[in-house]
């Protein structure tokens, strides 16, 4: 084998590895410095319709643009970052009926797996996941759909601080409030069964 030969084998190895790890699996961390991630729920019931927010995002999410189907990770709630729009409302949401904050701190949804994949552009992913929601100290396997959006070297324009790439998740689903043992007697003209959660969270991974 020639000097050149041994060159050019060399240089391709080179491009192959610089390949691998520009696209390589990331890990993204939803703890925000900004503080900005936040998440809405809404309860619509006959009588006294209920809305509040979560702050006190964190978790990580692992995802490869071009594997979109081995995302995995989890989103944490810290249950005492859940409130309404009324203070009283909002202890009355903490204790021991509802959603106990002391004994159960956090809520959280785990991706297991994607069901489906559908890549809407270079940047944007439609992922249905497969998962597992924890609140209030039970835990059930749901599919959520997610809206991906990949974000290369980004962080700088966001946090303006380092560099580094970042992922906005964004979802719309429900929960059945008696499932998780939240006032399972109470009447649902005056406490609507039905959880409606909606957010847009911005993970991010600085470079190292």
């Amino acid at each position: 084998m020639t000097v050149k030969q041994k060159q050019l084998i060399q240089f391709n190895l080179m491009l192959t590895i610089l390949a691998i790890s520009t696209y390589a699996q990331k890990s993204y961390d939803f703890k925000d410095p900004k503080g900005v991630n936040s998440m809405s729920f809404q309860l619509y019931s006959d009588i006294e319709p209920i809305s509040g927010t979560a702050s006190d995002i964190s978790g990580e999410i692992t995802f490869n643009p071009d594997k979109p189907q081995d995302t995995r990770g989890k989103i944490i709630v810290a249950a005492a970052g859940i409130h309404t729009t009324n203070k009283r409302m909002t202890q009355v949401l903490h204790g021991e009926d509802w959603i106990d904050v002391e004994k159960y701190p956090t809520a959280e949804y785990k991706i297991t797996g994607i069901s489906e994949v559908k890549k809407k552009s270079d940047i944007r992913y439609s992922l249905v996941t497969k998962g597992e929601f924890t609140l209030k100290g039970k835990t059930k396997k749901m599919a959520v759909p997610i809206k991906l959006s990949y974000q290369k070297a980004k962080l700088n324009a966001r946090n303006h601080k380092g560099t580094g790439d970042l992922i906005i998740l964004q979802t719309n689903f429900s929960i059945d409030r008696k499932a998780f043992k939240i006032k399972p007697d109470m009447d649902n003209t005056v406490v609507a069964e039905k959880i409606d959660i909606t957010f847009g969270i911005v993970g991010a991974s600085p470079d190292k």
